[in-house]
């Protein structure tokens, strides 16, 4: 078996650490097959989940593109668990995505009015 597996977002490697994105980790990758990465998981039951949850990688391990609270929907027995189907959270995961990009962009454009504001009243 593999020991990395090239994925949208970069490469898992065995032993890198799992974690959500509010900074929760979950385990550490401990098998890696074809596009599916199995999490071994402390006091826990291992599970797997298909490299399309994973936002990024790098040194300091694998990043996971939603929240601690929202893995049950991820979590696979087997690497070839469909995903996809009425019951998947992926496309609930690329809505919060979305929703979260468009209140960070709302917020970058509505700081930088207050600032426009600000400089203005000023002059």
């Amino acid at each position: 078996m593999p020991d990395t597996s090239q994925g949208n977002n970069g490469q898992a490697h065995i032993g890198s650490p799992v974690c959500t994105i509010d900074g929760k980790e979950l385990g550490k990758v401990k098998d890696v097959q074809g596009k599916y990465i199995k999490v071994d998981a402390p006091r826990a039951r291992d599970f797997w989940l298909s490299v399309s949850t994973i936002q990024s990688s790098d040194s300091n391990g694998v990043h996971l593109a939603f929240d601690a609270v929202a893995i049950r929907p991820f979590m696979l027995d087997t690497p070839g668990d469909p995903i996809g189907g009425p019951d998947s959270a992926l496309p609930a995961m690329d809505e919060r995505l979305d929703a979260r990009r468009n209140a960070e962009e709302q917020e970058e454009r509505r700081h930088g009015l207050v600032e426009g504001r600000r400089d203005g009243e000023e002059q």
